[in-house]
């Protein structure tokens, strides 16, 4: 076996993946390993994208990170004064891969859920500092650390009182006027909804599915703009509403939220 197959194989429950993807994958891993960020194995892309195509994998999380950089920038607010970033359901490294550029200028730091994926993204994105969260607050951080707070496709497999437990511990950690930019499965997904679960969510109540399974992606929550921006924020404020412009998490929306002075 050859030492890129090597890497694409190097964890034990790796699948024996079609040949012509296995063959686009190695491009990739070594196109990657060659930029100095190596890619995990696709057991871990498929954990945190849905399949085991490692260019959606990095393609999506450069999708990811451009969504961000954009909504700062056309809030008419600028990347240049952020100078820590905490990617909040990081994964194992996805969009943390492509802040690289800035590392040397800005704290990158991820935390997740899951042991596993926060053990791949120590390996794959040495330049952030990389935690490990429980499913409810609170955060190892200090208060007043992060400039940035991005939480992509988190919220949307919380319960409601998960989801406002973690504004109010994003609002403890957040620097005075720091963003908190999260995503939701908004009107795009309304479809997806029962006739009387239509009725609630367009009365403004948030809808979940399988609370039981809260903190996988068996459970899913559905966000009305009117819940967001009258009930969840607490005591953010909502700087602004990107419907279906999450383009690492397509269609899903996104809100940029700023902490009072």
């Amino acid at each position: 076996m050859n030492r890129i197959a090597k890497v694409i194989r190097l964890h034990p429950n790796q699948p024996l993946l079609p040949l012509k993807l296995r063959i686009a994958n190695q491009y990739y891993y070594l196109r990657e390993r060659l930029r100095g960020i190596p890619l995990p194995p696709t057991t871990m892309m498929n954990l945190v994208t849905g399949n085991y195509i490692a260019q959606w994998y990095v393609d999506s999380g450069a999708r990811a990170a451009q969504s961000v950089r954009e909504t700062i920038e056309k809030s008419h607010f600028s990347m240049s004064g952020i100078t820590a970033i905490l990617d909040f359901g990081c994964g194992c490294g996805r969009v943390l891969r492509h802040w690289k550029p800035i590392a040397q200028r800005v704290q990158l730091h991820g935390t997740d859920y899951n042991s596993e994926l926060t053990y791949w993204a120590r390996k794959t994105v040495p330049f952030a500092q990389i935690m490990q969260n429980n499913l409810a607050p609170p955060l190892a951080y200090a208060d007043n650390t992060f400039d940035l707070i991005y939480a992509l496709s988190t919220f949307t497999h919380w319960t409601v009182e998960l989801q406002k437990r973690w504004i109010r511990e994003f609002t403890r950690i957040l620097k005075p006027q720091g963003f908190l930019l999260l995503t939701t499965h908004g009107d795009y997904y309304l479809n997806a909804l029962t006739p009387d679960e239509q009725k609630l969510y367009q009365a403004g109540h948030p809808i979940v599915r399988y609370d039981e399974q809260v903190g996988t992606n068996t459970c899913g929550a559905f966000h009305p703009y009117q819940y967001v921006t009258t009930e969840l924020r607490q005591d953010l404020i909502v700087e602004q509403f990107y419907p279906r412009s999450a383009l690492g998490n397509p269609w899903q929306d996104i809100f940029l939220l700023r902490k009072p002075a």
